[in-house]
């Protein structure tokens, strides 16, 4: 199996980079992909900044550039939309929500999307429940849907309709729209987010470092779990 593994932010995917047994690195215009093997899995891993459409555009150009993969995971951090979630606790995608994309005066629901044609975007069951499987062997963890947007979600009323909604776990800014890449690909794909807080900046900036550390323990047990399959 050959997986592509994207993170938004460089802090999101060093540590999975540092550890991989490397094989090299491509270049495309003004984005990077470096490719190596962890447990004996092929990985393709690289940055592509936050927000919907440079996430968008990354892993189109990444699947573009190795067509040979066979799941897109993104990696990163997220913030808790579930109130029994705390900063650490790992989430699992299930399936994802673009839910800032709003044509409910067309009579649609909310987050619906054509290409699509639905609201949701289902992640692969078997990969996402060994993924979940690695990720309660390192810490807490939820599977279930996450909700994207180009924003950083923290007013209260923003929260409860998530949870209302869309029974949203986690909130972030690159799942849903990878997610969406993937599908117009017919490709793979799944979401692992450790969560960096509950919708507060201070809280944030004081956890994003460490909580993105928590990512390659999972990825390590992923892997190996894969390459036993």
């Amino acid at each position: 199996m050959k997986i592509g593994i994207i993170g938004a932010m460089q802090k999101e995917i060093e540590t999975i980079k540092d550890n991989l047994d490397w094989l090299g690195v491509k270049t495309r215009k003004k984005m990077a992909f470096f490719t190596g093997n962890l447990n004996n899995v092929e990985i393709v891993i690289g940055t592509c900044y936050e927000g919907k459409v440079n996430s968008a555009i990354y892993t189109q150009e990444m699947l573009r550039n190795f067509d040979d993969i066979d799941l897109i995971l993104n990696v990163g951090v997220a913030g808790a939309i579930d109130k029994d979630l705390n900063v650490y606790d790992f989430v699992v995608s299930t399936k994802t929500v673009e839910f800032d994309s709003d044509i409910t005066a067309l009579k649609y629901d909310l987050g619906y999307v054509f290409g699509v044609n639905n609201v949701y975007v289902k992640s692969n069951e078997n990969l996402s429940n060994i993924l979940y499987e690695a990720a309660k062997s390192v810490g807490n963890a939820k599977k279930g849907v996450i909700a994207t947007s180009d924003m950083f979600v923290s007013k209260d009323e923003t929260k409860k309709m998530l949870r209302n909604k869309f029974n949203a776990l986690a909130a972030d800014m690159e799942s849903g729209s990878i997610a969406h890449t993937c599908y117009m690909n017919d490709v793979d794909f799944c979401s692992l987010r450790v969560i960096s807080d509950t919708g507060n900046e201070d809280e944030y900036k004081l956890f994003v470092d460490n909580a993105a550390k928590q990512i390659y323990k999972v990825i390590d047990k992923f892997t190996s779990l894969l390459s036993k399959n």
